[in-house]
């Protein structure tokens, strides 16, 4: 039969033993958590994820806890101010979106070419044939060269494509930015990437 008095020190080891282990534990997820907080590739809503948990684990009478606190009251006014800046990127990626289609449409109703990137190559000059040689006398006349007319761009066209060119390089710098600011809030993009290289096509 086990003595009393060993069943109690069994007892109360194992409770220290189990205390210790805990302790362990959270400071092991405190440093960790920490670490992470301080990562400089961490989205910022992450971030403020991370900060909320900090605080909650750790003791209000530990440094830290002041530590965390500060800087989560300064990590929310960031994600504040990021979120409304996307926002308004966003908006504008949109104002220009409906800008190039506006431009599109009016290039299209005046009967010109929607711009690409390059100009388009120059046609060929068509050759005139000689006249036929009058009888007698020697034909030492060289083909002459006739350029090829073609009708100009009218001037409502020509501003047209001016707009339509200026919007759509103005949506791929919105867009740019938007994706950089949306990066930094939760490290992902707002816009997909196929999206975005078909707005660097005609450029």
């Amino acid at each position: 039969m086990i003595p009393l008095t060993t069943a109690i020190d069994g007892y109360l080891k194992w409770r220290t033993d189990l205390a210790v282990v805990q302790q362990q534990q959270a400071h092991t997820m405190r440093m960790d958590t920490l670490k992470t907080v301080l990562s400089a590739q961490l989205p910022e809503i992450e971030r403020e994820s991370r900060l909320r948990l900090l605080v909650e684990m750790i003791e209000a009478d530990d440094p830290i806890h002041g530590w965390a606190k500060g800087e989560l009251t300064r990590v929310e006014k960031t994600v504040a101010r990021l979120t409304t800046q996307q926002q308004a990127e966003l908006q504008e990626v949109h104002r220009w979106t409906e800008k190039a289609a506006a431009a599109a449409v009016a290039i299209e109703v005046a009967g010109g070419n929607v711009p690409a990137s390059a100009p388009a190559p120059a046609e060929p000059s068509d050759v005139e044939e000689p006249a036929e040689a009058t009888p007698g006398v020697a034909a030492t006349e060289r083909p002459r060269v006739r350029p090829r007319t073609s009708v100009p761009p009218s001037a409502t066209t020509q501003t047209a494509q001016r707009e339509y060119l200026t919007a759509k390089r103005m949506t791929e710098a919105a867009a740019l930015k938007a994706n950089a600011t949306t990066r930094r809030l939760t490290g992902t993009e707002s816009l997909d990437p196929k999206r975005l290289e078909a707005l660097r096509s005609d450029f």
